[in-house]
Order: C-alpha cells, then structure tokens, then sequence
C-alpha cells in the first residue's frame, strides 16, 4: 500500500525479525500476519494523513 508518492510503502517483508529499524528507504516493513489484517481492513481509495 503506497502512502506517498515517491514509492513510500506500507508492505510485508519476511527476510527480517527487525522491526522497529530502518531496513529500507522510507518504506514500513510489517510482519506477514500484521500486513494481511492491515490489508484487508483498510477500505481501497481511503485517504491517509502523514504526520512527522
């Protein structure tokens, strides 16, 4: 799921345990089992806001 433009994502990875770090460029990397509920609960088209 991309949340900006720039490739900015929301996604599953499973070649890590280190959550919590910085793994990749600006990217969220979520445990397999967390992004599948994420994805299945987030209505397509949903607008989201990004507070730094």
């Amino acid at each position: 799921m991309y949340f900006a433009t720039g490739g900015h994502a929301l996604h599953s990875t499973y070649f890590h345990n280190n959550f919590g770090a910085v793994m990749s460029h600006s990217c969220v990397n979520l445990p397999m089992d967390v992004a599948s509920v994420l994805y299945d609960w987030t209505p397509m088209y949903i607008l989201a806001q990004i507070v730094s």
